[in-house]
């Protein structure tokens, strides 16, 4: 083994640029960073080659003194912290001092920059992280321009590493996204290959929604629904998509924290437990998160990216958020439904705004992150008021014995019937489980299924859990069980299939597992199982039945998988279709 010894700094330099900068656009994400720290309000971004040949970033900020300009590229130079004590209260996007530096020591890099106390500018040269020629006077606006060549010229085996042109192209336009969604009053413009690819013009605060179309879809602004509160030094605000759109990837997702974006798992988790009642499954719908937080109270200084951050109370950021998600989807009435695009026949006709406004209530706490009963503190109640009732009108027939047609004052409704009956049989299932019971019923004779030895030791071992949600099994072969007892919802027909289902998912859990936290997982699969499914033919009674139970029943837009349970026409749209009054 070696003997330890200081590495040079040339090679310090580089594996620091290492953790700082990863691809093209992590440079794209520091300069532009910079960019907004000086103040600017128009920023222009230029690309070549995915980045690698050129990146340039014009802006119209305070400009480099040009004393401070030499200085701007030695590690940890910086003008934003000046002391140990301002790590705890950070207000700008960047503050360690390694990006300029970090940058320098793997590219060509040229700055010209002009303070706005000068009538000329300054340019600095930069090959490898050492100056190539002294500061020099040049013409400029005000502002900064800051061209980084050649990445990677000096460190091959990162360059070799860097992913195809597609994907790199990709990640400056997320990059791109996330930055332009934080900062809606600053003019972004991002060029690619000398093509415009976006131009945005500045926009207000509470209204990113109209840039977040030109990413998710062109329709977002317009059907997603807006919330707003806040809770003592807490403020946020955001916009989400109903359970019918279609899953998104996490990119579609974005949060941020004092318009910085960021990672964070508490908030992820509260996300995904506000859509659990209406939907199940990984992949989330399309939103857009902001908070605003006295900066005191968090630290940014955990990651390299910077896009990790703790929270001195995270528990309290989780009720927020989650409060925030659950009471916009349960105030998603029936008449914001019926007027938004998603739940048309025919979505090409519609073109109202129907974006609707849900503001949280505001709780005051007294000094709320002074101690450390801070991580005791809850939110209070609010009030989840069920949906307003729907009006889904008056059954006429089955369609191919899948939908039902109905027509109500306005308008024809087609409703999925299985989607139907099956968030009317969950949202049964939850008032039971709340409750302590799922209310059974006696089979009349007893239904026997064969399962392998191993999986009858284990029913026989958490017959319990089985009780809970409505099940009386017992064990009467090496690979045979009996069910005596079976929830009411299910029919005979449907009560094997369910019951097997059932068991799985509980066979998943350890003896030592508490059932609760699945609890709405194993009630939506039952919930599935016992519902009327394609192709089963029903009574105009039976259908009125169940139109005047989803009518009434709380989340009846969407099955517990989040499709919707019926889409809707208006009579001016089906004269619109059909060419009448015209």
């Amino acid at each position: 083994m070696n003997k330890i010894t200081l590495l040079p700094e040339e090679v310090a330099n580089k594996i620091a640029a290492g953790e700082v900068i990863e691809r093209p656009a992590s440079i794209v994400k520091e300069l532009v960073e910079n960019s907004i720290d000086s103040g600017a309000k128009k920023i222009k971004i230029e690309i070549s080659n995915a980045g690698v040949d050129e990146i340039k970033i014009t802006d119209d900020g305070c400009g480099i003194p040009v004393e401070d300009l030499p200085l701007s590229i030695v590690r940890h130079s910086t003008s934003k912290i000046l002391d140990l004590s301002d790590l705890s209260n950070i207000n700008s996007l960047g503050f360690r001092g390694e990006a300029l530096s970090s940058i320098a020591a793997i590219s060509e890099l040229k700055i010209i920059t002009r303070p706005t106390n000068q009538s000329l500018g300054f340019r600095l040269n930069a090959k490898g992280g050492s100056l190539i020629s002294p500061v020099e006077q040049c013409a400029s606006n005000v502002g900064s321009v800051f061209q980084v060549k050649n990445l990677f010229f000096n460190t091959p085996a990162r360059k070799k590493f860097l992913k195809s042109k597609t994907i790199e192209n990709k990640k400056i336009k997320l990059t791109f996204m996330r930055l332009a969604l934080a900062h809606p009053n600053i003019d972004f413009q991002l060029i690619n290959e000398r093509k415009t690819i976006f131009n945005f013009k500045p926009i207000k605060t509470q209204e990113e929604a109209l840039r977040f179309d030109y990413f998710c879809n062109a329709n977002f602004s317009r059907d997603s629904l807006f919330f707003a509160g806040e809770l003592s030094n807490i403020a946020i605000h955001g916009w989400l998509s109903r359970p019918s759109m279609n899953g998104a990837s996490g990119d579609l997702q974005p949060k941020f924290v004092n318009r910085r974006f960021i990672k964070d798992r508490v908030i992820d988790k509260a996300v995904r437990l506000a859509y659990r009642d209406i939907m199940f499954g990984k992949r989330l719908p399309p939103f857009l998160l902001f908070i605003r937080i006295n900066p005191k109270v968090i630290d940014v200084n955990v990651h390299p990216s910077k896009e990790e951050i703790k929270f001195a109370s995270p528990q309290i950021i989780s009720q927020l958020v989650g409060r925030a998600f659950q009471n916009t989807l349960r105030k998603d009435t029936f008449k914001s439904q019926i007027n938004s695009a998603e739940f048309k026949i025919s979505p090409t006709l519609q073109n109202a705004n129907t974006s609707t406004q849900v503001t949280l209530d505001r709780v005051q706490y007294r000094n709320q992150f002074s101690s450390e009963s801070d991580e005791k503190l809850r939110l209070a109640e609010v009030d989840f008021f069920r949906t307003e009732t729907a009006d889904l009108g008056t059954a006429i027939g089955q369609i191919h014995s899948t939908f039902i047609l109905a027509q109500n004052s306005s308008g024809v409704v087609i409703i999925d019937m299985h989607a139907a009956h099956e968030r009317i049989n969950f949202e049964m299932l939850k008032e039971q489980w709340k409750k302590g019971q799922i209310q059974k019923q006696k089979a009349l004779f007893p239904i026997e299924i064969s399962v392998n030895e191993f999986e009858a030791e284990e029913i026989e071992q958490k017959k319990e859990n089985l009780t809970l949600c409505g099940f009386e099994i017992e064990r009467i072969g090496k690979t045979t069980i009996t069910i005596k007892e079976y929830p009411f919802v299910f029919t005979k027909r449907s009560i094997s299939e369910a019951a097997m289902l059932t068991i799985s998912n509980i066979l998943k859990f350890d003896l030592t597992d508490k059932i609760d936290p699945y609890a709405s997982k194993l009630l939506a699969d039952m919930a599935c199982k016992a519902s009327l499914r394609a192709y089963d033919r029903i009574t105009i009674d039976e259908m009125n039945n169940i139109i005047k139970k989803i009518e009434s029943t709380e989340n009846s837009a969407y099955c517990s998988h989040g499709r919707p349970v019926w889409r809707y026409m208006s009579i001016k749209e089906l004269d619109k279709l059909f060419l009448r009054g015209q």
